[in-house]
C-alpha cells in the first residue's frame, strides 16, 4: 500500500504550517497613531462607516504592544442614559473591530463618555460630537 503512506505525508507536512500568522500580511506605518484617527457616526447610529473598518482592523493587527482606550461620545440631544448607552455601543463597534484585526481584548478599554461636554450647536459640532476617540499608549 504505497499510495496509502504517501496520503499520510501530505496530511502532516500540511498541519506543520503555522496557523498563527495573520490571514492577510498587513503593511504597518512607522507611526501607528496615524490610524488611530477618531471615527465619526451618523446621528443615533453604532454602524461602523465600512470604510473605516478596514483602517482599524489594521491598527488591530498594528497595535502589538501598545493598548487602546477607546472613548464613545454623542452629542447632546436625547438623554443622558441614551447618549451613555449610544457612546458605549459606538465604542464597542471600534473595539470589534480592532480585535477582528487581531487585536487582543485585554488591551483594548472601553470608555462610554456620553454626551460631549462641549456646546455643540452648530451642526459641525454636532457631528463632531458623534465620534468614537482611539488613545493608543
Amino acid at each position: 500500500g504505497a499510495s496509502g503512506g504517501q496520503k499520510q505525508a501530505a496530511l502532516a507536512d500540511s498541519e506543520g504550517a503555522p496557523s498563527k500568522a495573520p490571514s492577510k500580511s498587513v503593511s504597518c506605518p512607522k507611526r501607528i497613531r496615524s490610524l488611530a484617527q477618531s471615527v465619526y457616526f451618523r446621528t443615533d447610529s453604532a454602524a461602523l462607516p465600512s470604510k473605516e473598518s478596514a483602517r482599524l482592523e489594521r491598527l488591530g493587527a498594528c497595535l502589538g504592544r501598545h493598548s487602546v482606550r477607546i472613548i464613545g461620545h454623542a452629542d447632546p440631544r436625547h438623554t443622558d442614559e441614551y447618549n451613555i448607552a449610544l457612546s458605549r455601543r459606538r465604542a464597542q463597534a471600534v473595539a470589534q473591530a480592532l480585535s477582528q484585526g487581531g487585536a487582543p481584548e485585554e488591551r483594548l478599554t472601553i470608555v462610554a463618555a456620553g454626551r460631549t461636554s462641549e456646546k455643540a450647536t452648530s451642526r459641525a459640532a454636532m457631528q463632531r460630537a458623534r465620534r468614537v476617540d482611539i488613545i493608543v499608549r
